[in-house]
Order: C-alpha cells, then sequence, then structure tokens
C-alpha cells in the first residue's frame, strides 16, 4: 500500500513523488513524446545496416556469384560472325532523258533510314528470303529431325532460327550496318551473316529495278494496240457464246486482262458452266454420300444403345445441369429422410422435383437420340438428290458441246492474241531490266570470318550481372529484415523511439565485473563516471536520493548499473546504500563476489535485523551493500505494503544516495509497485537485444503508476552495429589512456 506521509522528502502529496521532481517529470523535457524520428536515411544509417546484416549480404552475393560461374561453365558456347556494309541512301540515277541529280536528304532522314534498314534485315521476311536462298528448310542442323513436317512449317522453322540469331546494328555516327550472326557453330555464323549481307544487296538492286522505268513508250503502244485487238476477239467469243447459250470460262479467257501467258490444255477444250456443274454436283454428291455413310454408321452404332449413355446425352451441357440439380435434390432428400418420413411435405416436393428432373433427363435424352436418327435421315435425302442433279446435269454438258465446235475456233484467236502480248510483256520486262542504271546502296566492307573464339558466356559479364542481380537482392532483404527489427541500437533509437532522456551508454565488455568497474581507466568504468555526473545534471546535487534501476526484461545490466553507480557515487565522497530489491532472481552478492547471506532486506522490513547488521561493505567505507538474503515466497505482498516505504524513510536519514536494484518490468508486478516510493526510475536498456516494442510496453507500465523517469542507460554498446566507426568506441571511451 502507499504510504503517505504529510512531510519529508517525498512531499506533502505523497504518492512517491519527490518535492524536486518537477524539474524532470514527464511533461518537462525529461520525457519525449516517443516516435520522434530524425533523418530516415543516412551514412551511418547505411553503414550500420551493412554490418548488422554482413552475413545476408556476403551469403547472397557470394551464392549470386557462384551461381553465375556454375551457369557460364553449363552454358553452350555460341559464336558470333561479323559483317559490314556501307550505306549510301543518296545515290545518284541516271534516268533517260534526265541529267545526273544527287538529291539531299535531311539528318533525321539518314538516321530514320538505317534504323529502318536494320529492321528490315531482322524481320521475317528477309529471313525467308534467306532460307529460300540457301534451301535452309533441308537442313536437320538448323529446322531440327522434323521429317514429316510440311514444307511450309520447315520453312518457317528455319525463318525462326535465323531471326533468333541475327542482329543488326548501326555503328554510331556512321553510314555503316554491322549485320551478326550468332550460333553454337562457328562456320555456320560466318555462312550465314554474308548470306544476309550478299540478300540485303541484292534486294535492293531488285527494288531499284522495281522502283525505275527507263524509256518504254514503244513497246507500251506496242501492247496497247495488241490488247485493244485482243478485247475485240473477246467480245466477238462473248458474244457467239451469248447468242448460242455457251456458258464457261474459255481456255484462254482472263489470262491477257491480267497480262498473264495463256496456255491450253491437250484437248483444246475450255470448261464450261455445264462441266463446272457436272464436277461440282460429282463433288458434292460424294461429300453427301460419305455424309450419309458417316450417320449411317454412327445411328446403326446408337440405335440398340440407352439414350442416357450416349457421349452426346452425357455431355449436354443442359442434361449435366438437370444431372446437378438432381444430386442436389437427392442430397437434401437425403439428408430429411433421416429426420423425417416420406410423408413429410418437404420431402415428398422433394420427390416431386425428383421425378420432374428425371422426366426431363430421360425426354431430352430421348430427343438427342432422336436427332442422330434425324441427321442420317437428312444425309440419306440429300444423297438421293444429289445423285438425280448429276444425271440432269451431265446431260445438259453433252448438249453444250455440239455448239462448242465454231466457238472454239473464235477461242483460239484469242489464246494467239494472248501469246502475242504475253511475248510483249515478257520483252517489255526485259528491256526495263537491262535499262536500269542505278547502283546499289550497299557495298560490302568486311566479310565475316570463322570465329575462333566464342562470343559467350562471357564470364565476366556474367559474374557482373550476378553481382548486380546479387546485391539487389542482398539489400532488399537487409532492408525488409531491418524494417522488420526494432530493436535498440544507439542513444539516438532510445531517445527517438522511446522517448526517454538517454543518460549515456556503456561499452560491451566480455567480462563486467567490479574489479573493471573500479578500473578507472577501463572504457566502462570511465562510461559509467559519465552517466553518474548525468545522473547528477538531470536530479541534482540533493541528497536522500532513492534511485530504482529497472529493465524491460533480464539480462540487460541493470544490476552491474546499479552497482557501477553506486560505486561511483561512493567515490567521490557520498554515502550511499545500495539495496538489492529483486526479491526473485537477487545478484548483487555475486555482483561482489560475496556468498548469499541468510539475512537481507527482507528481514530488515520486517524489523527482525538491523540495517547496520545486515549490509556489507565491499571495500570502499561510504558504499553499503543490502543483499536479499532468503527469497521469500510473495514478493508483491511485500512490495505492496507499507514496510518498503518505511525502511526508505528511515535510510534517507543515514545515506545520501539509495540506489535500488529492482526486478525486471514485463512479466512481474514488482518494478511498477517499487516505482512509487522511490525518486527517480533509471531504465537499462541493452543495446542490440531490446525491441522498442516491448520497452515501450515497460515504460508505459511504469508511467501508469506515475513513476518519475530520470532517464535510460544503453548497457552493452557495440559501435559498428549503431553505425559508427569502427575505432569510434576506442576514443569515445580512452581519452586518457596510454598507447
Amino acid at each position: 500500500m502507499q504510504h503517505n506521509s504529510p512531510q519529508g522528502p517525498l512531499g506533502a502529496a505523497g504518492a512517491g513523488v519527490p518535492a524536486f521532481a518537477e524539474r524532470f517529470m514527464p511533461g518537462a523535457d525529461a520525457v519525449r513524446p516517443a516516435g520522434q524520428q530524425g533523418t530516415l536515411f543516412n551514412l551511418a544509417m547505411i553503414r550500420a545496416m551493412v554490418w548488422r546484416q554482413r552475413l545476408i549480404l556476403i551469403g547472397i552475393v557470394g551464392a549470386a556469384l557462384l551461381a553465375g560461374f556454375v551457369a557460364t561453365l553449363l552454358a553452350t558456347p555460341l559464336y558470333q560472325a561479323q559483317t559490314k556494309l556501307a550505306v549510301e541512301p543518296s545515290t545518284s540515277v541516271i534516268v533517260e532523258g534526265q541529267d545526273l541529280a544527287t538529291p539531299y536528304y535531311s539528318g533525321s532522314f539518314y538516321l530514320e533510314f538505317m534504323r529502318t534498314l536494320t529492321e528490315r534485315i531482322q524481320s521475317r521476311t528477309m529471313a525467308l528470303r534467306v532460307v529460300d536462298e540457301l534451301n535452309l528448310q533441308d537442313n536437320p542442323d538448323i529446322v531440327g529431325n522434323v521429317a514429316d513436317a510440311t514444307p511450309e512449317r520447315r520453312r518457317e522453322l528455319a525463318a525462326n532460327f535465323l531471326r533468333g540469331g541475327v542482329a543488326a546494328a548501326m555503328i554510331n555516327n556512321t553510314q555503316i550496318i554491322e549485320i551478326s550472326f550468332t550460333s553454337t557453330d562457328p562456320a555456320l555464323s560466318a555462312r550465314l551473316a554474308n548470306a544476309y549481307a550478299q540478300k540485303v544487296m541484292m534486294d535492293d538492286v531488285d527494288q531499284s529495278i522495281e522502283a525505275n522505268s527507263f524509256a518504254r513508250q514503244y513497246l507500251e503502244e506496242q501492247i496497247a494496240t495488241v490488247r485493244q485487238q485482243l478485247q475485240d476477239a473477246e467480245s466477238q467469243a462473248i458474244a457467239y457464246a451469248r447468242g448460242n447459250r455457251i456458258i464457261g470460262q474459255p481456255i484462254s479467257g482472263g489470262a491477257a486482262a491480267a497480262g498473264e501467258s495463256a496456255t491450253a490444255t491437250a484437248s483444246g477444250t475450255a470448261p464450261t458452266l455445264a462441266a463446272g456443274n457436272v464436277i461440282e454436283v460429282n463433288r458434292q454428291l460424294t461429300t453427301a454420300r460419305a455424309a450419309r455413310i458417316a450417320a449411317e454408321e454412327r445411328w446403326r452404332a446408337v440405335a440398340n444403345v440407352p439414350a442416357t449413355d450416349l457421349p452426346e446425352v452425357q455431355q449436354n451441357g443442359a442434361i449435366q445441369t438437370l444431372r446437378s440439380q438432381l444430386n442436389d435434390r437427392n442430397a437434401r432428400l437425403a439428408e430429411l429422410r433421416e429426420r423425417y418420413r416420406d410423408d413429410y411435405p418437404p420431402v415428398r416436393e422433394l420427390l416431386s422435383e425428383i421425378q420432374t428432373i428425371n422426366q426431363s433427363i430421360t425426354t431430352l435424352s430421348a430427343e438427342i437420340k432422336a436427332s442422330i436418327r434425324s441427321q442420317y435421315e437428312i444425309a440419306r435425302r440429300q444423297e438421293a438428290a444429289l445423285q438425280q442433279e448429276l444425271v440432269r446435269a451431265s446431260d445438259a454438258s453433252l448438249e453444250e458441246q455440239d455448239r462448242r465446235v465454231e466457238f472454239n475456233q473464235i477461242d483460239r484467236q484469242v489464246a494467239s492474241l494472248q501469246t502475242q502480248l504475253a511475248s510483249l510483256l515478257d520483252r517489255y520486262n526485259q528491256l526495263s531490266a537491262a535499262a536500269n542504271l542505278r547502283s546499289s546502296r550497299f557495298s560490302l566492307l568486311d566479310e565475316a570470318t570463322v570465329p575462333r573464339v566464342p562470343s559467350s558466356p562471357n564470364l565476366t559479364r556474367n559474374l557482373l550481372i550476378a553481382l548486380v542481380l546479387g546485391l539487389a537482392l542482398a539489400v532488399a532483404l537487409a532492408v525488409l529484415r531491418e524494417t522488420l527489427d526494432d530493436r535498440l541500437r544507439s542513444v539516438e533509437d532510445v531517445e527517438n523511439k522511446l522517448g526517454l532522456p538517454a543518460l549515456g551508454q556503456t561499452p560491451y565488455t566480455p567480462d563486467e565485473t567490479i574489479a573493471e568497474l573500479e578500473n578507472r581507466f577501463s572504457p566502462i568504468s570511465e562510461a559509467y563516471a559519465s552517466i553518474r555526473a548525468s545522473l547528477d545534471y538531470r536530479l541534482g546535487v540533493n541528497n536522500n536520493l532513492v534511485i530504482q534501476f529497472t529493465s524491460t526484461q533480464p539480462g540487460e545490466g541493470k544490476t552491474t548499473s546499479s552497482a557501477a553507480i553506486a560505486t561511483k557515487y561512493a567515490a567521490i565522497g557520498r554515502k550511499v546504500l545500495l539495496v538489492d530489491m529483486d526479491l526473485r532472481r537477487p545478484a548483487l552478492s555475486g555482483m561482489f563476489d560475496r556468498p548469499r547471506s541468510d539475512v537481507g532486506v527482507v528481514d530488515v522490513l520486517h524489523g527482525r535485523v538491523a540495517l547496520e547488521n545486515a549490509v556489507f561493505q565491499p571495500g570502499d567505507s561510504n558504499l553499503d551493500v543490502l543483499p536479499v538474503g532468503e527469497i521469500p515466497p510473495f514478493p508483491v505482498e511485500i512490495l505492496s505494503s507499507a514496510l518498503v516505504y518505511e525502511f526508505l524513510q528511515k535510510a534517507r536519514q543515514r545515506y545520501d544516495v539509495i540506489v535500488v536494484d529492482s526486478s525486471p518490468v514485463l512479466g512481474i508486478a514488482d518494478a511498477p509497485l517499487l516505482s512509487r516510493f522511490v525518486d527517480a526510475v533509471v531504465m537499462v536498456i541493452e543495446a542490440n537485444r531490446a525491441h522498442a516494442r516491448e520497452t515501450r510496453a515497460a515504460v508505459r507500465r511504469l508511467q501508469d503508476v506515475n513513476a518519475t523517469f530520470a532517464g535510460a542507460i544503453l548497457t552493452k554498446f557495440r559501435a559498428l552495429e549503431a553505425g559508427q566507426a569502427y575505432n569510434y568506441q576506442y576514443r569515445y571511451y580512452s581519452y586518457n589512456r596510454e598507447d
């Protein structure tokens, strides 16, 4: 219970709040709101993250490099051959009747022209031309073992192979195109690279021939005259055919009009509409007979099969839906029958629905089976109708043949004119090819040679890629781990994440003993001396102070810190009492290498032993240590009573400073109960172990009982873990040390 005293060091208000505590109570500057963060990223944070996650970073990067090295060793070597073409888009063209002309092109035109050229080289059309030129569709090294594939399929496979290996690029600030081909065969790479270059030059010549025309006026007039004569002859033939009702495409019809040479059949008989009808009807009859046979066989196969067993019925969507509904009703019926009889209305309703669904399934199945027979009947009637139509068409074709004798003479005249026109057109094309005087826009600079060393895999490049990817993955994982990790590592973390003022930090040492603390030149002794000075600044130099040391969890250094601060106060001449109030796991006796005493603070609280008979002096006459003695069975009852308050009030009259080592906060109520009777609470936090969330919860528990915080001590500080330089700790704590 809390003891209220009208006078004394606790002040008139009681409640464990000292009269001078208003200087560092929450609401002044002692406890600041948690969550005040500094810069999101800085050099120290990055350095700390790299050090803390060094194993992850090294492991992932090493694994990535190893994977890149293994992948390089296992990869199939590829050989790349290159050839170079010089490009001149503005070549001069000599055209009959014109002067030598050199057109002007802008710089953007050259760039667009070169880009267009590279895309044309890598296009599917160019690949097909190279395939046809080299007959690559029959090369098993390119298309693989596809002997049963069609020629068109093999041609496509060869074109895909070429497109996967060819590459064209413009050399910067030049008018040179580099064509390269990559494959597992060095000789094949060189051959195909040269084939691409040759095809580009040949296509350019072909395009220039098609794009330009030269003096062809005379031949054009002759072609026009013969074309007119041919038109007159065709008109005469059409008039005769119309008058004698001869319908059909003549043997030479349409060829001349399209500019193609006419051909004649060996018999000299042109196909007519009647003859075409016979062929078409016969073809349809064959198709109908095949359809009727298939339908008949299908009907015979299912005639004696129950309708519900037919595949068409089982795969029918509507029947599947009905069966799904039937299964649902049966399931529901089975569920109801477990509790009710068949005369129950819902059961009767389900039985009625099941019967209706079964009838629907039966009806729909019968209709599907009937449709199969209907298909057979329709196919049979179609075959019979086409058979009759074939007889009629054959008779009409025989009658038409008698009227075609004179028509064939007119048709032969048309064929003669078509032959003459075709000859003129061939001569016209030959002259056009010979008259083209335009030079090629491409010239071969370097011919591709057989490469001696593979172009890939490139070990250096692969390792660089693996390094970049490994670093990216490692950094991402490291940042994720850092984001999820809320451990406190520095005094800045304590102040920003907890809102507590930092009294100082102690370096990490393998062995924190009293001998090490008493060595005033040791780093940890210097650290605690600085912390004691910070406590004086925060609490003032008032006598009769009661300072409680606690932590969030065991093992964070609260016992060491309380013993060190008590020793430092005693060293400056102040009378100090160090009390072990951790009634569950006392550790002060072991700290001073003393065996556990039979009497201690519990006996003093109950008045069984005087204070001077229960304490021991570890060496300094200004320091008295009061151990626990026998561990009490009910610590909470002792700390809840007025015994602790009365003991501390009496101790204030004899000692300048009373340092209380209490139990951790989380999990037990000892520390919050004790904090009501002290002047200030010091939170001891172990660096790199204490989590911000747990420590905030511990601080909140103490604040809920109006505990007064003097600040926090960060113990076992590691400079590298906090992002400081490697020699930061040495320089920070070793100013007075000799080399």
